[in-house]
């Protein structure tokens, strides 16, 4: 797999908002979040620089923001884990309740099923507002998709609120260079 497309949806105070997210090798990726069929946001990386866009406001991400994202250039964060010192193994612990071995790595723990080995959570440090928040996100409900198992629920807690998204669809391998612009 070279590349995939998730589209998904969730529901919060009524409204639908749709989540398009693009990834592809070599770190590129692109998020955009639409509601009431306007695109509401959207985060651009192409391997080398990018912005993000709100409401049609454009702001190129930082040098700080570009070497963080040129740390995992693997389509899937994991395969980079065995070529870093960064990444450390810190036991077992309970998600939703299943045992998940405990990686942590930077400003991210990554959470991963003793039974099955796929990944039900994730913790993510971030700086917002000279404030720093743990984001926890937890994936469930697995479906095989051209051999690769990915989660079709991703739920998010954040300021208070947990939102589900629920995966309409996945692609592989149709992302282009100019996805990425």
């Amino acid at each position: 797999i070279s590349s995939y497309t998730m589209n998904a949806s969730m529901s919060m105070k009524g409204q639908n908002i749709d989540f398009k997210t693009i990834k592809a090798q070599g770190g590129k990726e692109v998020t955009t979040v639409t509601a009431m069929g306007q695109v509401m946001q959207k985060q651009v990386f192409d391997g080398k620089t990018g912005y993000s866009e709100q409401m049609g406001k454009k702001i190129d991400i930082t040098p700080e923001q570009i070497a963080e994202k040129q740390k995992t250039p693997e389509l899937f964060e994991e395969l980079s884990f065995a070529k870093s010192a960064d990444y450390k193994l810190g036991g077992i612990e309970k998600i939703n309740g299943e045992d998940s071995y405990v990686i942590k790595g930077g400003d991210t723990t990554y959470y991963y099923s003793v039974a099955t080995g796929l990944k039900t959570g994730e913790t993510k440090k971030v700086k917002a507002q000279g404030q720093e928040m743990i984001i926890p996100t937890t994936f469930s409900d697995y479906k095989e998709v051209n051999g690769v198992k990915m989660p079709y629920t991703i739920s998010v807690s954040q300021m208070g609120m947990d939102m589900t998204m629920k995966v309409k669809s996945y692609e592989v391998n149709k992302a282009t260079d100019a996805d990425f612009k």
